[in-house]
């Protein structure tokens, strides 16, 4: 006996994606991820991790994407 009433036997959590993988194949980049269900996910873009103004690229149903290579530099981050 776990000494709870109620009949739950443990704690639910919500699934985070996670990215996989980031290919950089020279004009483009594509992005791979697991986790999070269905969709839709938001893949945003920033060239500055102190800025808080995050650009949303592309939203999407899927598990992966494939975006444009137009900065030599960005950090990307993929919300639910």
């Amino acid at each position: 006996m776990n000494g709870e009433s109620d009949g739950l036997f443990g704690s639910l959590a919500a699934v985070t994606p996670t990215f996989l993988g980031i290919t950089n194949n020279g004009t483009s980049i594509t992005m791979h991820w697991a986790g999070g269900g269905s969709g839709p996910f938001q893949v945003q873009q920033n060239t500055n991790l102190i800025a808080t103004n995050w650009v949303t690229i592309t939203t999407t149903t899927n598990s992966s994407v494939t975006i444009p290579n137009t900065n030599s530099a960005a950090f990307f981050r993929l919300l639910k």
